[in-house]
C-alpha cells in the first residue's frame, strides 16, 4: 500500500510541473487575438493601400470580427476579420448591417451565408488546438 501512494504523490507531482509549464486558455486566447489582429491589420493595409475599406477615409487602426468574437468556430478565422478605422469597428457594434453589405459586396452572398454557417458550428478548442493553431497563424505572419 504505501508504494501506491507514494507512485500517486510522483504523478501529481508530474502533473502540477506539466500544468506549469503549459501557457492557460486565457493566455492562449489572448496571444492568438493579438496576433490575428496583427495578420489581418497588416492583409488590409496591403489590399487597400492603408486606408479604412469601408470608409475609404482614415488609416487602418484595429481589427474586427464580422461574426460576434464569442463564436469560436470562426473568432481566429482570418475571413471572418476585418481592419478598419476606429469609428467604423464603433459603427460595426451599433450598426452590424454596414459590415455585412460590405463583405458580401467584396466576397458575395456564398461566402457570407459559410462564414455565417461555420460560425453557428460548435467548436471546442483545448489547449494542444490553441498552440497548434497559434503556430499556423506564426507561419502565415512570417509570411506576409
Amino acid at each position: 500500500m504505501p508504494k501506491n501512494i507514494k507512485r500517486l504523490r510522483q504523478a501529481r507531482r508530474a502533473t502540477k510541473k506539466l500544468k506549469r509549464l503549459l501557457p492557460t486558455r486565457k493566455v492562449m486566447v489572448a496571444k492568438l487575438d493579438a496576433l490575428c489582429s496583427v495578420i489581418v491589420r497588416i492583409r488590409d493595409k496591403k489590399a487597400f493601400g492603408g486606408t479604412c475599406p469601408l470608409c475609404i477615409m482614415r488609416p487602418i487602426q484595429v481589427c474586427f470580427h464580422l461574426m460576434r468574437r464569442g463564436m469560436y468556430s470562426t473568432r481566429w478565422d482570418l475571413d471572418n476579420l476585418i481592419g478598419t478605422c476606429a469609428p467604423c469597428n464603433f459603427r460595426h457594434e451599433r450598426f452590424p448591417e454596414y459590415a455585412t453589405r460590405w463583405f458580401i459586396a467584396m466576397r458575395g452572398a456564398p461566402a457570407y451565408e459559410a462564414l455565417c454557417k461555420k460560425s453557428h458550428s460548435l467548436a471546442k478548442f483545448d489547449i494542444s488546438d490553441l498552440v497548434q493553431l497559434k503556430l499556423e497563424l506564426e507561419i502565415k505572419l512570417a509570411d506576409q
